[in-house]
């Protein structure tokens, strides 16, 4: 068997765990702040959309793209592929009322955090948190390419698991080649990174409406619980 072949199997044993109707599909768009100029930022972005309809948007998506492959940056820089952006935008715009998109936000990122590991992991602990509380049980993470990744991603679950922020919600990591699912927040938050660079593409309009930003503060500024009376 093929590593797809095994990392579809591990996918479909976590629908088929999946407590509620609700699923997270989880990906990411940054710019750290030595490629910045004025303005540096990560976004972690969530699409959230019942298992119910799952099916039918997959194949939606794939008539969409004309393909089982998608890259929303490797699109925009072809210009003929650039309207298919618009219009999986605008697609996710006309989902039903069930289905939006979850953005934890963290800019400007540290000048410190040269990677923008610190801001990922502030990202998802935010995120993660935000969509447990909503009720989804199962987030469907793109997993990174680098070993060093995949293991910082892992020990930001564990914690999370182990301070009860996110009980028993699973977080499941696999790529898009395997779940196009993971093609919505790709290009949603690739979308909202064209608009806060100032890039007048027009992308976000589509499906701005569907969007709920998350402000993440960093540590130092977020405030302390309450003292009990």
């Amino acid at each position: 068997m093929n590593p797809l072949d095994i990392k579809a199997q591990l996918l479909a044993r976590a629908y088929a765990s999946c407590k509620s109707g609700q699923v997270a599909f989880i990906d990411e768009s940054y710019v750290i702040p030595k490629h910045a100029g004025t303005v540096s930022f990560y976004y972690a972005a969530a699409y959230v959309a019942p298992k119910s309809m799952h099916a039918t948007i997959r194949q939606d998506l794939i008539d969409l793209v004309g393909g089982t492959y998608w890259h929303s940056t490797e699109a925009h820089r072809v210009e003929d592929r650039r309207p298919i952006i618009h219009d999986l935008c605008a697609y996710v715009g006309q989902g039903d009322d069930s289905e939006y998109v979850l953005l934890a936000v963290r800019s400007p990122i540290a000048e410190d955090d040269m990677d923008g590991e610190s801001a990922r992991a502030l990202c998802l602990n935010a995120l993660l948190g935000a969509l447990h509380s909503r009720g989804v049980s199962l987030a469907v993470v793109e997993e990174r390419r680098h070993v060093k990744q995949r293991n910082r991603d892992e020990s930001i679950v564990r914690d999370l698991r182990r301070a009860g922020e996110i009980g028993g919600m699973q977080v499941h990591f696999t790529t898009p080649s395997i779940e196009p699912l993971l093609w919505v927040p790709d290009v949603v938050a690739f979308a909202k990174s064209q608009d806060t660079r100032g890039n007048a593409f027009g992308y976000i309009e589509g499906c701005a409406h569907k969007l709920f930003m998350l402000e993440v503060d960093p540590p130092e500024k977020q405030q302390p619980p309450a003292a009990e009376a």
